[in-house]
């Protein structure tokens, strides 16, 4: 940064990942941008001397959210951001003396070229045109232009469900298997269930000869996790009336009861 203006190359720009980014994940980023060291540094935290290599910045979370100064960017948006940036190697991340170093990874990213002359984006320009974007792309367009990051949720439920099902039918071949965890995570996330609810409608499922064999996605188990519900609830009732009628009569089985259920 030099007398209040970064130079980097017009490039970012025309990224079709970063253009695909929304406003927040686009202004965290240039915010990481343009507080990055220019050149190596050595700075101190409490001490301990931290070299830093041209492109990289030593913050905190809640310090890159202040940065950022925008009343939509609180602590969850930046760390699914980092998330995001790391993935599409943006950047990357790891923790030094229990600060974050984020490394800008993209090449090319500075503009390098030689005449200070040359026309360079200003700071404050640059922040009235987002806030014109973000006027014509909101939060709205925050889950349809983001790319999705399962969390450990999604993905240890789908691996449930999957594992579950190759054991009664080892060749099964799951169709769009990365989609699965984004099922789960919106029956949590949208749909308000339980990640324990969602776990005991898997176990159940194969005690069932009829739902095992139609229930073959996560997809499935949402369109069907209400139906399911009901019938997990019904057979466990069922269970325990035949187990407390057995245990009144002292064990004796009843043949016209059984002939009931």
């Amino acid at each position: 940064m030099c007398n209040n203006y970064v130079k980097y190359s017009r490039d970012l720009h025309n990224d079709p990942v970063f253009k695909s980014f929304s406003y927040d994940y686009r202004h965290i980023f240039l915010t990481i941008l343009v507080n990055s060291a220019f050149k190596p540094i050595t700075l101190n935290d409490h001490g301990v001397m931290i070299d830093l290599q041209a492109g990289q910045l030593m913050t905190t979370i809640r310090d890159l959210v202040r940065l950022c100064d925008e009343p939509t960017v609180d602590k969850s948006k930046v760390e699914r951001a980092l998330a995001l940036f790391e993935k599409c190697q943006f950047s990357r991340q790891e923790t030094r003396h229990r600060k974050t170093i984020i490394t800008i990874t993209l090449s090319n990213i500075y503009d390098k070229r030689k005449n200070e002359n040359e026309t360079t984006i200003e700071t404050k320009s640059r922040q009235d045109r987002d806030k014109i974007e973000t006027q014509k792309k909101n939060d709205k367009n925050d889950k349809n232009n983001n790319l999705y990051v399962p969390t450990p949720s999604g993905l240890r439920l789908s691996n449930l469900l999957h594992q579950s099902i190759l054991k009664f039918q080892s060749t099964f071949k799951a169709k769009s298997l990365d989609s699965w965890p984004r099922h789960i995570d919106d029956m949590i996330r949208l749909d308000k269930r339980t990640e324990l609810d969602i776990e005991s409608v898997i176990n159940w499922l194969q005690t069932s000869d009829f739902w095992k064999k139609n229930i073959l996605s996560t997809c499935k188990l949402r369109d069907k996790f209400d139906q399911l519900q009901i019938q997990m609830s019904i057979e466990k009732k069922e269970k325990e009336l035949k187990s407390n009628l057995r245990s009144t009569l002292g064990g004796i089985e009843v043949t016209e009861y059984n002939k009931v259920w």
